[in-house]
């Protein structure tokens, strides 16, 4: 809810821009705890068979785990990454995938242009970008980018989540735990 949470007025900008209609959103999305009942029940969350991706997907992940839990976020990242892998067994962040290799450029849209994959649908809008990270990474195996030792290490491991931060990171659990601090039960899901 723009008019009560705290947000980044340039990612609202950008949001704005890309399509996404907050107005509609608060009159016609689907209240937070029955989305969260619905992922719960899906099969999608808790469940060993099913493998998640994304790319630098700290917020996202963050968000969600607030979500299904109905609570705030745990104190530390290590509980955090925890309770995490409770709820996603299988993840990969594409980032983590790709950092350290100099040939491949950072960032989602670059990544994609560089690999000849293209995107369908609108920046910035979930399906769209989910698409791409996975064709992204569909991608990378194909051309020999990810070996099998680096998608072991790279298990559960989020961007700037501990062992996924390094050195130069300047996202922290802290911050996100900040980010995410709003009312978010009393809104209707994006």
């Amino acid at each position: 809810n723009y008019r009560k949470d705290t947000y980044s007025s340039s990612s609202f900008s950008l949001l704005c821009n890309c399509g996404v209609n907050f107005d509609k959103l608060e009159k016609d999305g689907i209240p937070y705890d029955i989305f969260a009942e619905y992922l719960t029940t899906s099969g999608l969350v808790l469940n060993d068979e099913l493998t998640w991706f994304c790319y630098h997907g700290s917020y996202d992940f963050a968000y969600l785990l607030r979500l299904l839990t109905n609570s705030p976020l745990p104190e530390s990242e290590a509980d955090f990454t925890e309770e995490l892998s409770v709820y996603f067994p299988n993840l990969y962040d594409v980032k983590i995938l790709t950092r350290g290799n100099e040939r491949l450029p950072l960032g989602l849209n670059r990544l994609a242009n560089y690999l000849d994959v293209f995107r369908k649908g609108s920046t910035h809008q979930a399906g769209s970008d989910s698409i791409l990270t996975l064709d992204i990474y569909f991608k990378l195996l194909d051309l020999s980018y990810i070996e099998k030792d680096l998608q072991d290490e790279a298990k559960n491991v989020i961007f700037g989540i501990g062992v996924g931060a390094d050195d130069n990171e300047t996202l922290s659990y802290t911050k996100i735990g900040n980010c995410l601090g709003y009312d978010y039960m009393n809104s209707s899901a994006r």
